[in-house]
């Protein structure tokens, strides 16, 4: 565990967290709402189901009252999450003015406001990782070996130790970059690297490390923390 010596990051940190957590909460609970569902027989893909016009529509074919009653409330329970993580979201966003390397995370591609902000918080001192390597560890980016008497025992894989809130920035912001119709430095890389490896995992992987340390470079600049 690490603690920022500054006790506005470590607010901040607490502030992503918890915006993180409610997140998290509403995915839980569009799944619960889509599996009571489809116990009732009302099998629904996408997120229509979760508007004004697709709960009534799904709710009047629910045949039952009481359970009829009972996925509206979860239907309430939703509703509230989604407004506890907006509050969340713009008091995150408020807090963040106060962290000039978030301004600078947000020019680079595929990073938004709130992907600053979690990498910010996420990162939180990024001179305590004295080599990439354990920057790539800690956000679960670094690949893992097994062997025995010089003999493999199974193939390499990501390591699962570390931040997984950290990694799904970082790939969320990673997949936006190389997805976007805008040329930008790591869709080129990316490419460079497909076109040599033609193993889009593995390319994918090594891309996002590059991401990473170019990103990091940035907020290890000293000025900034």
């Amino acid at each position: 565990m690490h603690y920022a010596p500054d006790q506005r990051r470590r607010n901040f940190k607490q502030l992503v967290q918890h915006y993180d957590e409610l997140t998290a909460q509403q995915a839980r609970l569009k799944t619960k709402l889509k599996a009571r569902l489809r116990m009732q027989g009302v099998i629904v893909t996408g997120e229509r189901l979760f508007s004004a016009q697709g709960r009534k529509e799904v709710l009047a074919k629910v045949e039952s009252r009481d359970l009829r009653t009972a996925i509206t409330q979860l239907y309430s329970v939703l509703d509230q999450s989604v407004a506890a993580q907006e509050q969340a979201r713009r008091l995150m966003l408020r807090a963040a003015q106060a962290f000039p390397e978030i301004r600078i995370f947000r020019t680079a591609p595929g990073i938004g406001p709130i992907g600053a902000c979690r990498f910010s918080a996420y990162i939180h001192t990024p001179q305590r990782f004295s080599t990439t390597r354990k920057l790539w560890k800690y956000c679960r980016l670094s690949v893992s070996h097994r062997s025995s008497n010089g003999k493999p025992l199974r193939r390499p894989r990501l390591d699962r130790s570390g931040c997984g809130r950290f990694k799904d920035v970082s790939r969320k912001a990673f997949d936006v970059a190389i997805r976007s119709r805008r040329d930008n430095g790591f869709k080129r890389a990316y490419l460079r690297a497909l076109e040599t490896t033609h193993d889009a995992t593995c390319t994918a992987d090594g891309a996002a490390q590059d991401r990473l340390d170019a990103t990091s470079d940035v907020a290890n600049h000293d000025t900034l923390w």
